[in-house]
Parts: C-alpha cells; structure tokens; sequence
C-alpha cells in the first residue's frame, strides 16, 4: 500500500535537495508487487516460474556492469524466494528448500551491501511465511542494514505470532523495534529523512502488530512514529485490521486519526498529502466505510489538484486514480488517470515528464488497462524510463495471465535496453506467474 508514498517521497527529496538523479536510478525500477496469476494451477504456476527464473539466472551471468550485475542478482534473489515460498505452498517441501537455498547463494554474490541486506530480507520474509523459522532467523541474522533488519524481524514476528508462538513472536518484535532506533542517516541534504526512515521501519512494525491482532502494541507504536505521513499510513494499516476483526467502531475512531494526520503534512512531503488520502480512502472502501470512502476520495483529488509543479500534481494524482481503481471506482479512475497524464505533459523537464509518465503507466497496468498503459508508454522519449515503463507492463501482463504477450515485451525490452533490463523483465513476469501468498492478496 505505501510503495507509492515512498516514491514519492525520495522523488520529492531529490527535489528539493536539487538532485537529478544518476543513469543507474532509471535503471533500477522498483520491484514488481505481485498480483493474480490467471487460470494457471497452483502446480503450474511455479514450474513456469522456475522455468522463467532460471532462464534469468542464466542471463545475469552475461551482463558485465558490477552495478547493474547486483542489480539483477537481488530482483533474481527476491524472487527465488517467492518461487520457495510459492512450492512450499503447493506442498514441494524439498524443492522450497532447494530454492531457498539458491535464494540464499544468489544474494551473497551481491557486492552492494545494500542490495544484498535488501534481498536478505526478503528471503527471511519468505522463509518465515513457509513456517521455516530457524531458517529466517537465521539469514535475517546476515542482514548487516539496521532497516532491512528490522523489515525482516518484525515479518518474522508477525508469522510467529500467526502460527501461536506468541512468547517468540513478542521477542521478534522487540528485536525489530531495536534494530529500527539503530537506523541512522547518512545523508546530510535532507536532515528530515532520519525521521522519515525510522518511521517507515515503525510503521511497518506497527502494521504486523495490528495484523497480529496486537492492537495496543500497534497503536503504541504508531504513536512514536513522528513524521505524520507514516504515523497516517500506519493507523489506515490498524484500522483496516480492526475493521477486519469486526471491531468497526474502533476502526472508524482509528481512520479518522489517520486522516487528521495525513492532513498534517508539511513541506518537503506536503504533495504526499494527496496520495496519503487516497490510500486512506481505499482502505475505508476496503473495509465496507463506502460514505467515508467516497469523502476521502474527493478530498484527496480536492488536495491534488491543488499542488503547484505539475510533476508533483500528476504523480499525486496517479496514486488517487490507481486506489480508485482498486476501490472499483472505475470511471472516477479513468478520469483520474486522464488528468495525470494532461498533468505529465506541462512538465518541462523531459527527465521529470518521463518519470511521471512512467508512474502512471504502472498504476494504469496494475488496474488491467494495458491498452491505455501502452499508449502512455509510447509518449515517454527517455528509452531507459521507456523500457522500465513497459517492464511494468510485462508485470501485470504475467499476472493477469497473458504471459506470452509479456515474454514478447521482454524481448523488446532486450533489444531496446539491453541484457540487464531483460533480466529483470524475466523476473517480473516470473512474479506475475506466481502471484500472492495470501497475506499480498489481503493488502490488495
């Protein structure tokens, strides 16, 4: 739900601190969030994705750029991990293992340190969610990154706590919050993104708490979360889970907390004010609130179009018409998604205009308009944010079933963009194909 904020928000940093951005951030997409998988079994689904996957590994192994080399290595990592978890699902015990283990190897070929504790993390996410507890523990002891640790914690926790270990799953959570206070911020630009990173890290804690059912320790923590756009996005994240535990009058007091502080946010982030309503709002609709739902909405269009610099207006309103489209509010997306792209074409800077087309091009994909992506799409001039736009595509492609014409993208891709690109096309369709575990199913 908050990959978009987050977004956003380095984006909106970049800006005020004056950063461009370097080649390598074109480069280097965010990972694909999986999503249904078509009329493929569950036996199917991850023997096309092995087949996939290992077809990837292969071609990692030819691209010669250190970078984009651990680049391809963690998206190849993450997901034979969600391959494991995917056979330990469907019951291929010996298998998951196998590919946990290369999950494993495939991360520690990674250079950057903060590729691999990223990949790590995922890994021990997964192996947590397969019930394999001493293995998670385990690798997300490797994770040297005090915020991939604590991300890797407090999911282990949280799948303690689902499987009746509550004493471990309390002593996961501690050692998640612990490793969350060790967060310290490099950068000196943005003195604001300390708060901002540490709060990310809490809100995610709070949101596995209030998944727990652990609502007063969820609350707590949000509580100590200091920057109001994650302390917003963590109390939507509690109230969604009351109002799923059928406990509505606490969720509608907790949701009308989420959007006073929503509305508190404040310069360098104040255009994440918009997309926070948004998420607010389909979090209500989610949880059967349609009266409020459809007040959110409107107050975040309202918020949106009152934003200045065009870059910033349309990546708000990008986020308001993809969780109207998750919310089933298909025309009111369509006219959304009209006004962003109106809204990317004022943008001067051909850089930002192709970032903010690009962002649009996900939220259209991921809403099952792949017609209207592709034709977005093909206004990006930058081949790069061309290409990653279409990875986009190929991403939802997969998981709406339509592999073929994804793999054909792919291809493209290759020829356009090179070998690195192509790889981790490879792996976003193999994420299509095998699509959420139940909890991923449950955040869409």
């Amino acid at each position: 739900m908050v990959l978009g904020w987050a977004m956003g928000i380095i984006l909106c940093c970049q800006i005020s601190c004056g950063a461009a951005g370097s080649q390598s951030d074109v480069q280097r997409p965010a990972k694909a969030t999986d999503d249904s998988a078509g009329s493929q079994s569950r036996v199917q689904r991850p023997a096309k994705a092995a087949e996939i996957l290992k077809k990837a590994r292969e071609a990692a192994d030819q691209v010669a750029d250190r970078e984009e080399y651990d680049w391809t290595l963690n998206n190849v990592a993450a997901s034979q991990s969600r391959l494991a978890l995917a056979q330990a699902k469907a019951g291929r015990t010996e298998e998951a293992v196998a590919t946990f283990k290369d999950a494993v190897s495939t991360a520690r070929q990674i250079d950057s340190a903060e590729d691999r504790a990223s990949a790590l993390s995922e890994i021990a996410s997964a192996q947590a969610k397969a019930g394999r507890f001493a293995d998670a523990l385990s690798t997300a002891r490797q994770i040297e990154s005090p915020l991939w640790r604590a991300s890797a914690l407090s999911k282990i926790a949280s799948a303690l706590e689902k499987a009746g270990r509550a004493e471990e799953a309390v002593a996961a959570f501690k050692d998640a919050i612990s490793a969350a206070r060790q967060i310290e911020d490099p950068s000196q630009r943005a003195p604001a993104l300390s708060d901002m990173v540490v709060g990310s890290a809490l809100r995610e804690i709070a949101s596995a708490q209030a998944e727990a059912g652990r609502f007063a320790d969820a609350l707590s923590t949000a509580r100590q979360i200091e920057s109001p756009l994650w302390r917003a996005s963590a109390l939507s994240e509690i109230a969604s889970a009351l109002a799923k535990a059928g406990r509505a009058e606490e969720a509608v007091a907790v949701f009308k907390d989420a959007v006073s502080a929503a509305r508190q946010i404040e310069d360098p982030f104040q255009p994440q004010r918009a997309p926070a309503l948004s998420e607010i709002a389909w979090a209500q609709a989610k949880a059967g609130r349609a009266e409020e739902a459809v007040a959110t909405f409107n107050d975040a269009v309202s918020t949106a179009r009152q934003i200045e610099d065009p870059f910033q207006r349309a990546s708000a309103l990008s986020s308001i018409a993809s969780a109207q489209a998750k919310a089933s509010r298909a025309e009111e997306a369509v006219a959304t998604f009209k006004d962003a792209v109106s809204t990317a074409r004022q943008i001067e800077d051909a850089w930002f205009r192709a970032i903010a087309l690009k962002e649009i091009v996900l939220a259209q994909a991921k809403a099952g308009r792949f017609a209207d992506a592709l034709s977005t799409a093909r206004q990006i001039e930058d081949a790069l944010w061309r290409a990653s736009a279409l990875r986009a595509i190929a991403s939802a492609q997969a998981k709406a079933g339509r592999v073929e014409e994804a793999l054909a993208l792919a291809r493209d891709i290759r020829q356009s963009e090179g070998q690195a690109a192509y790889v981790v096309a490879l792996v976003v369709i193999a994420d299509g194909i095998i699509g959420p575990d139940e909890e991923e199913k449950e955040e869409e």
